[in-house]
């Protein structure tokens, strides 16, 4: 497949048929909102090529933070050829940061016009030094959306609740999404945006914690979800969607438990799953779509994830028989 978070990535999940795209992002020093898996530049997925002036004194941009370069230093990285050891999906040579702005132009050239976009404000509230805060975080994405108007088709998500209270106050019709892992929500956490979390909080207490943040969905490791944690969120009129679930039967039962959706890096397998089951699947887009798109958008870079109601898929560089970005698959309602 493609290395994650390209634009080539993208294309391919379009191609394979998602409903709704998953991608992380990371804001400049210059304002401008990037796809990356990670705050700071991986060696391993993006590597330096060249300055983007003569004696830049910040080069190499390898294992910087991205909040401490500009657009025009990390688009200089080569994201298309990660080391195969960590990645291996088949190389794009030269493909480039993308930006969360030409995301949206490539959906739009695809005539995508019912896929969404989950947006993951990738900070970490014990690291500071490595992000914009979260204020100045959620402003810059939200600029993004409403200027391709992709609002009704937006989540944001994020580990670090304090983005979802920000973005909350500052566009409250906003759709939120919580996400949550054992090793950030217990008591005591940093990362909930000061919500008191109870003991034993994925037996169904931390739907209402993330409801209290304004959260319309709670996102949650798969291997944490419980039954007792599925009804409550339903109660509490969310929805619930587990990640990331690889294989067909994984997929399968979660759907037979009753979940929202699903994050899956094989987004090919979770339509099996949800055609076994008689469910609509996301519209896909055939090759030819996919060359012209590519080829009209050499000068941009981007990244990707899946919805029907069910598939989602998530940027990543998968081998042979899988999308090379992650998705989420919304479950029909």
């Amino acid at each position: 497949m493609r290395p994650e978070n390209t634009l080539a990535a993208f294309a391919n999940a379009l191609e394979v048929g998602v409903s709704t795209l998953e991608l992380d992002t990371g804001v400049t020093k210059d304002g401008h909102v990037v796809v990356s898996h990670d705050p700071v530049v991986d060696p391993t997925i993006c590597s330096d090529t060249a300055p983007a002036f003569p004696g830049d004194p910040d080069f190499p941009y390898a294992g910087r933070p991205i909040h401490s370069l500009t657009l025009t230093q990390l688009k200089t990285l080569d994201c298309g050829t990660p080391t195969p050891a960590v990645q291996p999906a088949e190389p794009v040579p030269g493909a480039r940061m993308p930006t969360l702005a030409e995301v949206f132009e490539l959906v739009q050239r695809c005539g995508a016009r019912h896929v969404g976009f989950d947006i993951e404000t990738k900070l970490d509230p014990r690291k500071p030094e490595e992000t914009v805060g979260p204020a100045t975080f959620a402003g810059k994405v939200i600029e993004v959306i409403d200027a391709y108007g992709v609002a009704e088709r937006s989540d944001i998500q994020s580990f670090d609740w304090r983005t979802l209270v920000e973005a909350r106050r500052m566009r409250p019709g906003l759709r939120l999404v919580a996400l949550a892992k054992k090793p950030t929500v217990f008591p005591g956490t940093p990362w909930t945006a000061g919500v008191a979390i109870e003991s034993g909080a994925f037996e169904g207490s931390l739907a209402s914690a993330a409801k209290s943040v304004g959260a319309d969905a709670l996102s949650v490791r798969a291997g944490d979800i419980t039954d007792a944690l599925i009804d409550e969120t339903h109660r509490r009129g969310m929805r619930i969607i587990p990640w990331t679930v690889n294989t067909v039967a994984a997929i399968g039962a979660l759907i037979d438990r009753g979940v929202d959706g699903v994050i899956t890096d094989y987004p090919d397998r979770a339509r099996q799953a949800m055609a076994a089951r008689g469910m609509r699947l996301p519209e896909s887009f055939t090759a030819s779509q996919r060359s012209s798109l590519v080829s009209s958008s050499k000068s941009s870079r981007t990244r990707r994830s899946i919805s029907s109601r069910i598939l989602r898929t998530s940027s990543t560089g998968l081998p042979a028989g899988s999308s090379s970005c992650q998705s989420r698959y919304n479950l029909p309602g």
